[in-house]
This record gives structure tokens, C-alpha cells and sequence, in this order.
């Protein structure tokens, strides 16, 4: 958390809180108690007062140490280096010079300047022990102390610490106070239970002696205690307390590592909002104090929030940044986590050989370092990496060792932990059995609420579907469906953004949930199965919505009764308008298989299809060839043979609308493109549109067409300014120029104001006008049209990286989110999203498509047209115009759509041109507009 001079600062002033001060008129002749005076006028708001006293005696050493003193606890380090470094050069080798000495240290190790700190360090020791001062000696070996800690470990660090307790003064009880508090917090690294009754007999003793400073230090102990054992409630009390404490101490410095610290708890613990404005308030207060190990832990915990949304770019830019600065800090220990932070960041992304190359000597250097929850911890991410690979046998090798380590360091909290992972392995392996005797034992130790009991039923209904006992399957994993939704019913504000962002790591959940669904649906279960999906998918897209708003705010929405209704199915097929069929994808990880649920007005057929994952590099391809401008009719036909053609194989009757409701990967396919034999591109035989689920299909559905006169209001060309500083900045970092600000889309204009004209009744806004604030604030009801020109920043793994950009102003910075959309109150017939890349959406596995489209259905549009990948303004513009015509000629939104690409092939144009508008929502939504004259085009 700190840098050893820091850390040493509050131990100093602990030894000294004791000594009664002498009058301000007289200057100290003790070392010691200068310091004191110093610090208490800082406290007291008295320092100007006390400096213009010491500089009526600059010549007097005792009154020089004074001022190099304030010149440091004022941050201005070249000065403070300027005045004690004389007092080290001029005069006599006396306590002055020691002291100064000891601040020297202390300040350039904060500065991470280790070469000037340690010599500095062994100058102050060796004095002390000379000149007899044992509180010197004391406050100079844990300056060495620290360093050891995050260089070779915590049993090193311990050992150092241990030795000085004989030379501790009796009477200097706050720094009897402070040495328990910092030998606890080492106790807890650790792993040792004597910690938190250690770090109590401190804080009693410096309540009694009145320090507050040095109960701000026990307090931060305290929290770090807590926090190493997982008692997130706990420690982020603690972080709270420190924080007041040392803010009315009037210690930056020390606030700095504390907000960064407490920070990061109020993240993990769902206050995500005030977490990020902790981090980022603690870098902006270790910049002003030049505190590079602060500033280097900040950037780690702000990379790490990064990463759980998703947001590689910006988690990879936050680690370049860390690990710079913590090598320039010297600290070991905070390069490593960062080194850690880039396997995680390498394992989601797929990397594995490069993860497996960085974690494996971050665990060998924690075993040898003792700190056990990082041995336990990676061991933990290198099984899941092993099992995700199939390697089965190092595997398990991860858990042998981790069982070694729980017996050595009396870690029996682990125990579930491991035992869980044991019984996957054995599901994994074909021993079901083990599998089943070992996940039996861990469920009854298990509450029956959240997300491990949930996991953990999941792999038991796999164990039952394996030993062929599929009622059973069904059974727990229905049961599991049900404990999970009346828990999630019953939580609110952070407890439910902690709970959503635990449901977005449950890959080994969700392969064997696939699994399951896939079997029982092909064993007379298709009803239950498809209920199943859709109350997965449901609960998944409603806390991605959760994921997306606890990147602006604390206080989130979400409570209660999520799930689908029971009868999804059969209100689905009385929704569906005839010749139209809904193909619902569920994904599965790995090795698990993908399941297609084809559903019309008469017949609901499931299909059991290969794994999706070997085919996610062909996705890929396809994806890469239509951006480069090429034809991809190899990835296009194997992809259409794998996914598209087995399930159309059993349609029956006459089908024209496909409604795709994809999964996973399968996000990123446009299905109008895919090749089926004998037919060329499966747009030449359907219309197509998308959907988010079954659920909102039938909602959808049963929207009513708007009736009376078409108002339109179209929004273009707006005024951006500079990227705004804090979270906003964090996420859209990549999406500026470097000037600071988005490109003006001068294009966007001219289509604003003529797609306006296809409606007699129309609101044009522009520039400034096309506003955020207007968005949110306006009456939108009146719209049965409403068209954005502008840019559209859709990042594919990020939630948080997603949005309309539109003029700022009125207390908004600009950025319309997915949430923020989906609490608009529409009930328009067509929202038309005409910028670059507006369905990407999120690569989530069973959240649906999400992007910017689903969302404006849950605000109540019946349908969305946007774009799929970035092309040419111009020629988006001409396609624009082109399906508004179609409109205006009365066709439906998807008959249009096609029509429209069907045209362009004819013509010669690349999939790239042809295939990038999308239609998600009520495919035969049909709006009544009409085709402006040419002269009034213009």
C-alpha cells in the first residue's frame, strides 16, 4: 500500500506523539521533538507561524532540521533534500545529522530514488547505533524492513521485524503501538491469526496515548487483515475509518494509499462508482506528492476494474502504465501483480500459452516468498487454464500442491474452494463417481443462494446426465435456476452489482448448463429445456444492464422477479406472424455443444450441433475478409453448413422470416450472408432479423403499431468537444483524436436533414442542438421515427466501451450508454442508428445481442435498424436513402432491408457494402412516410 519512507513517516511521528512539545518561542534542542512540533503544526494549521520563527534562526542546526522537516511533510523534496542534506555535510556526526539522515531516507524511498535512500538508511543506522538513540535504530530497520517485504517476502520482513522488539524504549508506547500494528499486518500477509489481536493491542494503545495519525496506520492494518482474509465488509470499514483519520491528520500522502487501498474494496465490494472515484482522487493526489508506488497501485486496481468490464484496451494501457511506475518505485511486488494482471488480461482473451509462461514464475516466487493466497490464488487460475485446455494431468498436479499448502499454512477456508475444483476435474475426466461424491460434499456445506451453489448444482446435473439419470439432471438444474433468481430477487444496490459481476465468470457453469440443455431437449424436454435458456439469457442480459450502469453509479436498479414467463413457448408461437420462424442459439464453451431451438406457430424442435469454439477462429476469417473488402465464400458456406442449414434441414412448411436470437460468438455472424448449397446467401431465400431473446420477441410481438400522422425527429452532426476527464476518459480513450476530440461528421448533416423530409411532421436537430440532455429529457412518445446520424462507439468485449455519441452540455458529457438507452420511454416503430458498427454489441456467453439495439427495444421500440462494422459515410448514406424509399413504398423493415441488399449484390457490391445494415426488433414493422421530391431533397 505504501512506500517504506511514508509507512516510516507515521511511525516516527508515533515514537515522538509522547514528548510534550516546549514552547513555540523556543526551538527544540532534540531532534526528536522538532520533528514533533512539526508535525502538530501541520495538524494544528499552525505552520507558517512556526517556519517564520525556525528562519529567525536558520543557523541554528536544530532549527535547520525544523525547516528541511516542513519543507518535506510540505512535499517540496528538493528543498527538504537541499536543507538536510547540509546538516548531514556541515557539522558534527550528532543526532541532528541522524535524524536528517533517517528524512532523507524516507523521502527518497517514497520517491522510489533507492540509490540515494539506502545510503542515506545505513548512514542513520549506524549513527543510531553509535550515538545510543534506539528509537532511530528501531524506525531505520523497519525502513529496511519494508523494502525486504516487497523484495523478498513477507518471512524475511518478519524476521527484521521480530529482532528489533528488545530495542523498543519502554517508554515510548506509541511506538510500542505502531510496531504491533505493522508486525500484525505482516502476520496477515502471511496468513498467521495472531494478526487481529496483534493490530488491537496497538490501536488500544494509541487510542490511549490520543494519536490519531497513528491510528490511522493501525486502522489501514486492520483493513489489510481483513482483506487478505476475504472479509470485504469488514475491511472496507476499516479503509473508511483510516481515510477520516488521516484526512484530519491533513496526511496527502498517506490518504493517497489509503484511498487507493480502500478504493479498490469499495470496487470488489459493488460500490463500483465510488471505488473508481477513490482510485482515480488516489492518483491524482500521489501525482501532486510525486508518489510513484501509489500512483503505480492505483493504475493496477483502475486496470483491474477495466478488465472486469471487459475493457482490454484499456486494462492493457493501465498495466504498461503500472508496471512503469512501479519499476521506477523499485517495487517488486507490485511489477509481479501487474505481470498477474497481464496473464488474467492473456486468459480471457484466449492466450493461453502466454498466461500459463507469466504465472508459473510469479507461483514459484510466491511459495518461496510466503505469501500463501498468492500461491493458493494462482494455482487456482492455472487449474482453470489447464482444464480449459484439456490438460487434465497438470490439472490436477495444481490441485495436489494447493492441498499441501492449505495443511502447511492451517488454510482450511480453502478447502471448498479446492474441493469443488476437484470434483470438475473428475466430471472433466469421466469419473463420475469421484465427481459426484466430491460435489455431493461440497453442496451440503454450501448455502443455496448465489452464484457458487448455482456452479456447483450444475456440474452435479451433468454428473446425473452422464450416469443417464436425465430426469435428475433436469431436476437440479431446474432447482439451481430456481435458488438463483429468489436470491437475486432479494438483493439491491451493491450486493446486486457484486452478484452480477460474479455471474460473468461462470464458464465452467455455463459448459455444463449447455450440456445439459442440450441433452434434455433432445430427450422429449424441448418445452423445459427452451424455458431454461430463456431464463438464463433473461437473468444474463438484465445483469449486464446491472454491468453497464455500475460503471457511472452506486445506486442501481434491478431488483425483483426477472424470469420469463413459464410459458414462453407456447405465448412465442401465437406471436409469431405465419411464414416466420425464431432459431434461438445456445452456446456452450470448450467442448460443450451448441443447441438450436427452432421455433414456429405449430412445431418447436431442438437441434444439437458441434461445439462453437473450434469455429471461432472461421468467424474470425469471415469477419477479416469482409473488412479487408474481400469475398468470403469458404468461411461463409462452413459456417452456414455448421450452424444455419442443419437447423433449416428441419423446418417444416414454408418459411421467409428468420428471427435469429444468437449466442456467444455467434454475435458477430450476419446470418444473411452465410452460404447454404444450392441456394448462394441465405438473404436470397429469407428476409432476416435479430432478436435478444424469445422473451422480448413475444413482448415485441405484441406491440401495437403506432396509428395517426408519422413524427420523425432526426439528430445529426453533433457538436463534440474535448473527452472529459474520469471514467468517461478511461473507457473511450482509443476513440479520440489526438487533438483530444471525435471527428466531426460533416456527412451526417446533410443525411439528418434529408432523412427529416420523409415525414411531414419532423424535428431536425443539429450541432449542439443534438444534444444527450434532449435525448434523455425530451418527450420521445410523440417519435414514431427516430433516426441518429452520428457516431456510434461499439467496442465487442466491452459494455463500458459502448455508446451514441452526442453534443454534451446540461450536465451530461455526451455519451448515451446501453443503460442510459434502455431508460429511455420510446414507443416509436423504427429507431434508425445510422453510424459505424451500432449492433457489434458485447461478445458475452447467453447475454443476447446487446450493443446499442437491444437496449432501445427494452425502452420500447418495436424495431432498429444499424450498422454492423464500419464502412464508407457516403455509402451508408446511400443505402440510408435507398431503405427509407423502400418505406416510403410501404414495405416492412426487413422486406426493405433485403431488398435493398439484394440490389447492391445484383450490382456487383462486396459483402462488406451489401451485408452491413441489420434489422433487430418486429421484422414486419411497416411506417408511413413519404418520399420527398427531389428539389426538396436538397
Amino acid at each position: 500500500m505504501d512506500g517504506s519512507g511514508t509507512m516510516l513517516r507515521t511511525l516516527l511521528l508515533a515514537s515522538l506523539a509522547s514528548i510534550q512539545t516546549q514552547s513555540q518561542h523556543r526551538i527544540p534542542d532534540d531532534p526528536a521533538r522538532i520533528v514533533r512540533t512539526v508535525e502538530r503544526a501541520f495538524s494544528e494549521n499552525g505552520v507558517e507561524r512556526l517556519a517564520a520563527t525556525l528562519e529567525r534562526d536558520r543557523k541554528n542546526r536544530n532549527a535547520s532540521l525544523g525547516l528541511g522537516a516542513i519543507q518535506l511533510f510540505q512535499y517540496n523534496y528538493d528543498s527538504a533534500q537541499t536543507v538536510l542534506s547540509a546538516l548531514t555535510r556541515n557539522g558534527p556526526a550528532d543526532r541532528i545529522a541522524a535524524w536528517a539522515n533517517y528524512l532523507i531516507a524516507g523521502m527518497n524511498f517514497d520517491r522510489s530514488r533507492i540509490k540515494q535512500a539506502v545510503p542515506a538508511a545505513e548512514a542513520a543506522l549506524g549513527m543510531a547505533r553509535r550515538l545510543g538513540d534506539s528509537t532511530l535504530e528501531v524506525l531505520t530497520q523497519l525502513q529496511f524492513a519494508a523494502r525486504r517485504l516487497r523484495e523478498t517476502g513477507v518471512y524475511q520482513a518478519l524476521a527484521l521485524v521480530d529482532s528489533l522488539e528488545p530495542l523498543i524504549p519502554p517508554e515510548n508506547k506509541t511506538l510500542a503501538g505502531e510496531y504491533l500494528c505493522y508486525r500484525g499486518r505482516l502476520h496477515g500477509f502471511s496468513g498467521n491469526r495472531k494478526a487481529t489481536p496483534e493490530i488491537h493491542r496497538g490501536l488500544h494503545i494509541l487510542q490511549e496515548e490520543g494519536y490519531v495519525q497513528g491510528q490511522a496506520r493501525c486502522a489501514a492494518s486492520m483493513a489489510t487483515v481483513f482483506s487478505q482474509r476475504g472479509l470485504l465488509d469488514s475491511s472496507s470499514y476499516w479503509w473508511d475509518r483510516s481515510a477520516d483519520l488521516f484526512r484530519e491528520a491533513r496526511d496527502t500522502r498517506q490518504l493517497a494509499a489509503v484511498l487507493q487501498w480502500s478504493g479498490w474494496e469499495a470496487w470488489d465490494n459493488g460500490a463500483s462508482r465510488r471505488g473508481q472515484d477513490y482510485l482515480l482522487e488516489a492518483r491524482a493526489l500521489a501525482e501532486e506528492t510525486e508518489f510513484d508506488l501509489v500512483w503505480g497501485w492505483a493504475t493496477v486496481d483502475l486496470a483491474s476494474v477495466a478488465l472486469s468490464f471487459h475493457d482490454y484496451p484499456t486494462a492493457a494501457r493501465y498495466l504498461h502504465e503500472a508496471e512503469t511506475a512501479l519499476a521506477r518505485a523499485g517495487d517488486s511486488l507490485g511489477v509481479r501483480t501487474t505481470r498477474w494482471q497481464r496473464a488474467d488480461l492473456l486468459t480471457a482473451t484466449g492466450a493461453y500459452t502466454a498466461a500459463e509462461s507469466r504465472l508459473k514464475p510469479l507461483m514459484a516466487w510466491a511459495d518461496n516468498a510466503g505469501f500463501s493466497s498468492w500461491s493458493l490464488g494462482i494455482r487456482g487460475n492455472l487449474f482453470e487454464l489447464y482444464t480449459a485446455r484439456g490438460e487434465f494431468n497438470k490439472a490436477e498436479q495444481m490441485i495436489d500442491q494447493a492441498r499441501q499448502l492449505i495443511r502447511k499454512h492451517n488454510l482450511s477456508g480453502w478447502n471448498t474452494y479446492y474441493s469443488e475444483r476437484e470434483g470438475y476435474l473428475a466430471l472433466r475426466r469421466g469419473d463420475m463417481k469421484r465427481a459426484g461424491r466430491l460435489l455431493d460434499g461440497v453442496a451440503t456445506v454450501l448455502s443455496t443462494e448465489g452464484a457458487d451453489n448455482y456452479r456447483v448444482q450444475a456440474f452435479r446435473a451433468e454428473v446425473a446426465l452422464r450416469e443417464d439419470r436425465i430426469d435428475t439432471a433436469l431436476k437440479l438444474l431446474t432447482r439451481a435456476t430456481d435458488d438463483l433468481e429468489r436470491f437475486r430477487a432479494t438483493l439491491s444496490g451493491s450486493a446486486l452489482q457484486r452478484f452480477a459481476f460474479q455471474q460473468d465468470r461462470q464458464l465452467a457453469a455455463l459448459r455444463s448448463v449447455a450440456t445439459v440443455i442440450g441433452s434434455i431437449a433432445t430427450h422429449e424436454h424441448v418445452e423445459l429445456a427452451f424455458s431454461l435458456v430463456e431464463r438464463h439469457r433473461a437473468r444474463e442480459l438484465r445483469d449486464m444492464m446491472i454491468r453497464s450502469e455500475a460503471s457511472r453509479s452506486d445506486s442501481v436498479t434491478g431488483t425483483g422477479d426477472i424470469s420469463p414467463p413459464r410459458d414462453v413457448l407456447r405465448r412465442l408461437q401465437r406471436a409469431l406472424p405465419a411464414g416466420a420462424a425464431l432459431i434461438e442459439y445456445m452456446v456452450g464453451p470448450q467442448d460443450a455443444p451448441t443447441t438450436a431451438f427452432l421455433i414456429t406457430q405449430d412445431s418447436a424442435i431442438a437441434v444439437v450441433m458441434e461445439p462453437l469454439d473450434p469455429l471461432t477462429p472461421v468467424i474470425g476469417d469471415l469477419l477479416a475478409a469482409i473488412e479487408s473488402g474481400d469475398t468470403p465464400d469458404g468461411a461463409a458456406l462452413q459456417l452456414g453448413n455448421a450452424f444455419l442449414a442443419p437447423v433449416l434441414a428441419r423446418a417444416p412448411g414454408e418459411i421467409r422470416t428468420l428471427i435469429v436470437v444468437p449466442d456467444g460468438a455467434l454475435h458477430r455472424v450476419p446470418f444473411e450472408m452465410l452460404r447454404l448449397r444450392r441456394r448462394g446467401y441465405a438473404i436470397g431465400s429469407f428476409e432476416f432479423t435479430y432478436m435478444p431473446s424469445a422473451s422480448s420477441t413475444v413482448q415485441i410481438l405484441e406491440r401495437h403499431q403506432r396509428t395517426g400522422p408519422t413524427r420523425l425527429l432526426a439528430m445529426g452532426d453533433p457538436a463534440f468537444e474535448q473527452v472529459p476527464t474520469g471514467i468517461t476518459a478511461a473507457g473511450f480513450h482509443s476513440t479520440f483524436t489526438r487533438a483530444g476530440a471525435l471527428t466531426r461528421l460533416r456527412g451526417s448533416r446533410h443525411e439528418a436533414k434529408r432523412v427529416g423530409r420523409y415525414a411531414r411532421d419532423h424535428t431536425t436537430l443539429l450541432g449542439a442542438d443534438a444534444s444527450e440532455a434532449f435525448l434523455k429529457n425530451a418527450d420521445l412518445s410523440q417519435y414514431s421515427i427516430i433516426h441518429l446520424a452520428t457516431h456510434a462507439l461499439v467496442d465487442e468485449g466491452s459494455v463500458r466501451r459502448t455508446a451514441i455519441a452526442l453534443a454534451p452540455g446540461d450536465g451530461e458529457d455526451g455519451f448515451l450508454a446501453a443503460d442510459e438507452l434502455a431508460e429511455l420511454h420510446l414507443t416509436s416503430d423504427l429507431v434508425f442508428l445510422s453510424g459505424c458498427s451500432t449492433t457489434g454489441g458485447r461478445l458475452v456467453t447467453g447475454e443476447g445481442l446487446l450493443g446499442l439495439t437491444s437496449p432501445l427495444l427494452a425502452a420500447g421500440s418495436r424495431s432498429v435498424i444499424g450498422t454492423q462494422w464500419a464502412v464508407d459515410d457516403r455509402l451508408i448514406q446511400n443505402q440510408v436513402f435507398k431503405v427509407y424509399d423502400r418505406l416510403a413504398a410501404g414495405e416492412s423493415v426487413a422486406e426493405a432491408l433485403r431488398q435493398t441488399k439484394l440490389e447492391l449484390i445484383e450490382k456487383g457490391a462486396k459483402p462488406r457494402e451489401w451485408a452491413v445494415l441489420a434489422v433487430i426488433g418486429n421484422p414486419r414493422v411497416r411506417v408511413k412516410l413519404t418520399r420527398p421530391r427531389w428539389w426538396r431533397i436538397w
